[in-house]
């Protein structure tokens, strides 16, 4: 099982269906388009962090420590607030957004409400919703993987999924407006280096 196929089917309509409930969203469609990129945004976040072996380390530490998946079989709980995990950072959606995008939230939040058309402040609270979400479900991943000591087969996997699902959108402008870290446009140039800092290995290391 890889990460895409956990975010497909029954998982992402309930997440789908919760999210257009607490965001008062009535167009279904719109609310899927901005779920679907908001994945995309973080994924490729969490990729482009994971990308060197320090940031790789900090991922698999915090994936191992504080998201064991569980959310995931208590969604509708987690939703309505009665899922309370034993870690309380497995559901700091803001928490793990600060480590994702640091300063860029705002502007992740500003890029993908225009290019879906919903409002920005409802994006930044699906945004914090999601992200536990996706943790999870990388918990849920490294659960299922064969992994190798240094947490190799989390990491490839996300990699993969990641540049499986880029492959899939047309939305390489909007990643590298968020995410791109040299200004080249190219976000999978930067997912593909080694040489910059990780905001992850900065801020998960405890």
């Amino acid at each position: 099982m890889n990460i895409e196929d956990l975010l497909q089917g029954p998982l992402k309509n309930v997440i789908l269906d919760n999210i257009t409930s607490q965001l008062g969203v009535n167009d279904t469609n719109k609310a899927s388009s901005a779920l679907d990129t908001t994945i995309n945004v973080l994924m490729n976040a969490m990729a482009k962090n994971a990308s060197n072996p320090d940031g790789a380390g900090s991922l698999v530490n915090a994936v191992t420590r504080d998201h064991d998946g569980s959310i995931l079989d208590n969604i509708t709980d987690y939703f309505s607030g009665q899922f309370q995990p034993q870690n309380p950072s497995a559901i700091n959606g803001k928490g793990i957004l600060d480590h994702l995008l640091g300063g860029k939230q705002e502007t992740a939040a500003s890029t993908i409400g225009k290019e879906t058309g919903m409002d920005a402040g409802q994006i930044m609270k699906m945004m914090a919703m999601v992200a536990p979400i996706l943790m999870g479900v990388l918990g849920k991943a490294n659960q299922n993987t064969q992994n190798a000591p240094s947490g190799g087969g989390l990491i490839d996997m996300l990699l993969n999924s990641t540049k499986k699902i880029n492959s899939q959108s047309n939305q390489g402008g909007l990643l590298s407006q968020i995410l791109d870290k040299d200004g080249d446009g190219s976000i999978m140039d930067d997912v593909a280096g080694m040489g910059f800092k990780s905001i992850l290995g900065r801020l998960f290391r405890r």
